[in-house]
């Protein structure tokens, strides 16, 4: 009888083992932890988890277990937890099921049926792109373990990353973004198998930093816990020069020295290298269970014990009576059903594998293709597809490989996972050229495995996207089948988009539309105008997008295509609401929600919710009616889950409309909660902006540098203003604050060259852009007439025509055209304006105070501070307004200490100590004075003329009331409007109302 061949105890490794146990008990408390156990092949990993999970059954907890899978350079989506949910199945009811599952019934059948008996249909759109329906399936998941944890601390243990795929990875970091509630997840991972481009490494790079993360390594055994594990193996006290040996031959690897030890029972020898020691572990073996182990190497990882009893070609009692020998020799294990068997280490099954000669390999994994192909069962398995797969394409049978690798992106992009998909569109494609009579094979055209492998790249490579999808439209002629090549263009502009090249999208959106005929009206048509439409918003050309959007819509309804009219009604309502008619706007966009809700696409309501919130924050300027339907955006967007896309818009978009209204704090709060559900792309470029903006105002530059630089990388070539523009504000106030004026420059130049054409409907967004732009020349001017340099003041002049240009036309057009921009424009045309007065040398303070009006009434705050600041400058400068100069200080400073703005604390600051101040002095003096100072640099007189404006009098009725010529009534009433920052009396008697200026009623 051989000698055990694993310790029946577990030895050492108590401080991590601890570790691991006191994050289960935090587990109890809702306190959760996600483990990740390092360690070289073979050090013991898989006995650590399982004791790990024998600790956490004696706590009480339900464990689920599942390892990555590796067939050759293939890997299985969601292996793990495939595996891990397939046997919660089968050990839960069905009515525990159900509770458990949850709303995401439609997302998880896809990926295990056994979850759902009664499952619905698992069909996606195949309008919906394969990012959000991923997205999707990962907040299903997220939110079926939390419901798993609610009674009890939840153990989920994941072997293996290593070995997994894109997907996979993919669900662990939302996994870790997302953790919450009685949940430890455990994943193992072969540190020595972590080369430089290893697919692993910027995933632990980015969650190893996050809250509730922890590290265990595995380190191999010390002589001492040698001796302690040959002990408990052998129950006999050990030969010390055996422990010497096993030291100096295993370097510690506890697999090492459970092989080296159980050879050296049979041989008495230890041999020399691994390669020896496995060799003579399975040599010790009969030759006809030898001769099964190989053919169970080339198997994989997970050997159907029937399926190997095919291959072998003998009866199953021979097999079992072989696989006897193999398991009583620990060669071989069983799952707990007892119908798969494993190797007990990856490595022995790669040594036995490797000792096979080529032809034996290509004969062994036709043999398991053939035998996979009799065997019934579900065609659309996607563990089963990507075996046939694997075996085929191993077995150099291209025709069947062909097949196969089709049939196994179909299944993939089944259960969303569509890296794996796209890895197998792409073999599909490499073996096409070589297999006669390929599409009769497949059933499909290269075009369709062409249009299929797009969108699956899309997902994640959407360059390589682009690149099939112009391989596609290569073959088909335009003029035989217009509409099919129009759509394929409509698809090559989406792609275009997501791959950052927005004008390329639309030359591509507008082929398109050549390309499918007017007539008979159709929804093709409707879809691509709807298109073209989308991506002319997006990079600001409002104009031009209205009426191919109002045609797109008008076809769409008539045609009765509810799903394409609710997608163009959906932009066509942001357009109205950035060309001036915000109630139209409103109404089409409730509208689209509507019939969205009627035809069930959850996603097309969450994008009407954000344009609905893009309105009230950018054009409206209703920063507190944004917060709300914000908050109310994402909880339909996380019970649909859709959290990860619209709900972290929504997220990024409250904590925006609070970090305006200088509620910073709980910004702070917003963007947290946002950055637990945080995928890549666009959800990741919003979030990093206003992440920025926090920290460019508050003084953190070297996180915000860092964070800009991502969100460049992120942004690639993009042109769309709703981030570009953030992205080179925030980029130039850093550059400011840290006293680079030209830097701030330089950036602003370069993105308006790039972007082009400003459209006045994105005031909002290119008012501070603008703004800073002339804040630059201004200070690059105080330098300039410092030194003289003529010709450097000759460029600045030019900068600030070329700017001041710009602004003015903007705010023109808005006056005409769009009232509800009103506030937005003339506040930044009063903030430009007052930035030339400082440029030009001669600082106006009558224009920094109607910038600070006009910020006041919008309720942003910490523009309001900055331009009370530059008040103060003028008015100090001025040595007849100190008094009022001393209180525009303090109320910038008291606004920016309240913020927490400490880069404008400091300069303001900074200005009281030059002008000989003593502020902190000032301060108590006016907290101790409850008599308020006038508002806005209002003298006594003009808020006695302020009233009588308010009334409704005339200047003739107010010169007669206050005893004055009508001319001075006139100067007053002008001076009244120039510090408030309007030019109409009616917009001064509305603020006064508004603000509280004036005493009674």
């Amino acid at each position: 009888m051989v000698s055990r061949v694993s310790s029946p105890v577990f030895v050492g490794r108590a401080d991590q083992l601890d570790r691991a146990v006191e994050a289960l008990r935090r587990a109890e408390n809702a306190d959760p932890t996600f483990v990740f156990v390092a360690g070289e092949a073979g050090v013991g990993k898989t006995r650590f988890v399982e004791e790990v999970a024998g600790r956490a059954h004696d706590l009480g907890a339900r464990t689920l277990i599942g390892g990555c899978v590796q067939m050759g350079d293939d890997t299985v989506p969601y292996a793990p937890i495939v595996e891990a949910l397939r046997r919660l199945a089968a050990d839960l009811s069905p009515a525990d099921l159900e509770r458990f599952v949850g709303t995401g019934a439609t997302e998880l059948a896809a990926l295990v049926p056994d979850l759902v008996p009664t499952s619905p249909s698992s069909a996606t759109d195949p309008d919906r792109g394969h990012g959000s329906s991923q997205g999707r399936l990962l907040e299903a998941l997220v939110g079926l373990f939390r419901r798993l944890a609610s009674d009890r601390p939840l153990l989920v243990i994941t072997e293996d990353i290593h070995w997994a795929d894109a997907s996979t990875i993919a669900l662990l970091g939302y996994l870790a973004r997302n953790l919450s509630g009685s949940i430890v997840l455990v994943a193992t991972y072969r540190s020595d198998e972590l080369h430089r481009r290893h697919p692993l490494l910027p995933f632990l790079a980015e969650v190893e930093r996050r809250r509730h993360i922890e590290r265990v390594d595995l380190r191999p055994f010390e002589r001492r816990e040698i001796e302690d594990l040959v002990r408990a193996i052998r129950t006999a006290p050990p030969d010390r020069d055996l422990i010497d040996r096993l030291y100096e031959r295993s370097d510690g690897n506890a697999f090492y020295v459970e092989e080296l030890l159980a050879t050296s029972a049979t041989t008495g020898e230890l041999p020399a290298t691994l390669r020896e020691v496995l060799s003579a572990r399975v040599a010790e073996l009969t030759e006809p269970t030898q001769e099964l182990l190989r053919q169970a190497s080339a198997a994989g990882a997970n050997i159907s014990i029937s399926l190997l009893a095919t291959v072998a070609g003998v009866n199953e009692l021979e097999v079992h009576a072989r696989l006897r020998e193999a398991l009583e020799h620990h060669i071989l294990a069983t799952d707990p059903a007892g119908d798969r068997l494993t190797f007990r280490h990856a490595l022995l099954r790669e040594a036995v594998y490797e000792s096979l000669l080529p032809w034996e390999r290509t004969r062994l994994h036709a043999a398991f293709a053939a035998a996979l192909e009799a065997t019934p069962a579900d065609e659309g398995d996607p563990s089963r597809a990507g075996e046939l797969a694997f075996h085929w394409y191993a077995s150099h049978d291209l025709p069947r490989a062909l097949k196969a690798a089709a049939r196994a992106a179909e299944a993939f992009d089944g259960v969303l996972a569509p890296a794996a998909a796209h890895a197998q569109y792409e073999r599909a494609l490499e073996l096409w050229d070589q297999v006669p009579d390929a599409a009769r094979l497949v059933g499909l055209e290269r075009l369709d495995l062409l249009e299929r492998a797009a969108a699956a790249a899309s997902a994640t490579t959407p360059k390589r996207a682009v690149a099939l999808i112009n391989a596609a439209i290569a073959l088909v002629d335009p003029k035989a089948d217009p509409i099919r090549a129009g759509l394929l263009w409509e698809l090559l502009s989406g792609y275009l988009w997501a791959s950052g090249d927005g004008p390329a999208a639309v030359v591509a959106g507008r082929t398109a539309i050549e390309l499918v005929p007017v007539l008979p009206a159709s929804a093709t048509r409707a879809r691509v105008l709807g298109s073209l439409g989308r991506w002319l918003v997006n990079v600001g050309r409002f104009r031009e997008a209205k009426p191919l959007l109002e045609e797109a819509t008008a076809i769409a309804h008539a045609v009765d295509a509810a799903a394409v009219e609710a997608y163009g009604l959906n932009t066509l309502g942001l357009v109205l609401g950035y060309l001036g008619d915000e109630e139209s706007g409103r109404e089409r966009l409730r509208a689209s929600r509507e019939i969205a809700e009627r035809v069930g696409s959850a996603e097309d309501v969450a994008r009407a919710d954000a344009n609905i919130i893009d309105l009230l924050v950018y054009v409206a300027g209703r920063f507190q009616d944004a917060v709300t339907t914000s908050s109310e955006a994402f909880a339909y967007a996380e019970e649909h889950h859709l959290a990860s896309f619209f709900g972290v818009y929504a997220l990024c978009e409250e904590a925006g409309a609070l970090t305006r209204l200088g509620r910073w704090p709980e910004a702070d709060d917003v963007l947290e909660r946002a950055s637990r559900y945080r995928s890549s792309g666009i959800p990741e470029i919003f979030l990093n902006l206003r992440f920025a903006g926090l920290e460019v105002a508050r003084g953190a530059h070297p996180a915000a540098a860092e964070r800009l630089a991502l969100t460049r990388s992120l942004m690639d070539r993009s042109v769309d203003p709703q981030w570009a523009l953030p992205l080179v504000e925030l980029t130039a106030e850093l550059a400011l604050w840290q006293g680079r004026p030209r830097d701030a420059r330089r950036d602003v130049a370069e993105a308006v060259d790039r972007l082009g054409e400003f459209d006045a409907g994105n005031i909002s967004r290119t008012g501070p852009v603008i703004a800073l732009a002339l804040r630059a020349e201004a200070d690059l001017a105080l330098v300039a007439r410092s030194q003289r340099s003529e010709s450097e003041l000759r460029d600045i002049s030019r900068a600030a025509a070329r700017y001041s240009g710009l602004i003015r036309a903007a705010h023109d057009e808005v006056l005409r055209d769009r009232p509800s921009q009103v506030r937005f424009a003339s506040s930044y045309l009063s903030l430009c304006e007052a930035e030339i007065s400082r440029l030009e040398g001669t600082p106006g303070a009558a224009l920094w105070s109607a910038a600070a009006a006009g910020f006041l009434i919008l309720s942003m705050p910490y523009q309001e501070a900055y331009a009370r600041w530059r008040e103060a400058e003028a008015l100090l400068a001025a040595r007849e307004h100190r008094v009022a100069g001393v209180e525009a200080l303090l109320v910038a400073l008291g606004i920016a200490e309240q913020l927490g703005a400490e880069p404008l604390r400091r300069e303001i600051a900074a200005t009281g100590r030059r002008a000989r101040i003593d502020v902190d002095g000032a301060q108590r003096d006016r907290a101790a004075d409850p008599k308020p100072a006038a508002p806005f640099g209002l003298t006594a007189r003009e808020l006695e003329v302020l009233t009588l404006l308010v009334g409704g009098r005339s200047n003739r009725e107010i010169a007669d009331q206050l005893f004055i010529s009508e001319n001075t009534a006139g100067v007053h009433v002008s001076n009244i409007l120039g510090k408030l920052g309007v030019s109409r009396r009616m917009e001064a008697a509305a603020i006064a109302h508004q603000l509280g200026l004036l005493d009674g009623d």
